[in-house]
């Protein structure tokens, strides 16, 4: 990743996407869209994550942001860890949905480091 797209600096505010693999549709289903915004507050109140303006689309998500207890790239990688693990357990479960999880399970094979499912593309974009 180019240097252009780091979060280097504690003191500013990034502008951050966070896209899903392949850019699948999902968020505009509300019980996924809430997996986010629960995981936003979580980051909010134990992780020091500042917000100043969030939008989420139905393949990505863009922050507003800054973190000054964590660093900000830590904050935004547990983040994306743990609502990737939340959104696998739901479609698990969501019939209508599931044909999902062969697209992250897809994704997960072309790499060696995810053992089941890959639900988040690598990285974030950050301005």
């Amino acid at each position: 990743m180019s240097e252009k797209y780091k979060v280097i600096d504690t003191v500013y505010s990034y502008f951050i996407t966070i896209t899903l693999v392949e850019w699948q549709k999902l968020f505009h289903i509300p019980p996924y869209a809430e997996i986010i915004i629960d995981s936003i507050r979580y980051c909010q109140k134990d992780k020091g994550l500042e917000l100043f303006g969030y939008v989420i689309m139905p393949s990505h998500i863009h922050l507003i942001a800054r973190a000054e207890l964590h660093p900000l790239g830590e904050v935004i990688r547990d983040f994306k860890k743990f609502t990737a693990t939340r959104i696998v357990e739901r479609l698990s479960k969501d019939l209508e949905h599931q044909p999902m999880l062969a697209v992250f399970a897809d994704a997960a094979n072309r790499i060696k480091r995810n053992k089941n499912y890959k639900v988040w593309q690598d990285g974030f974009h950050s301005r």
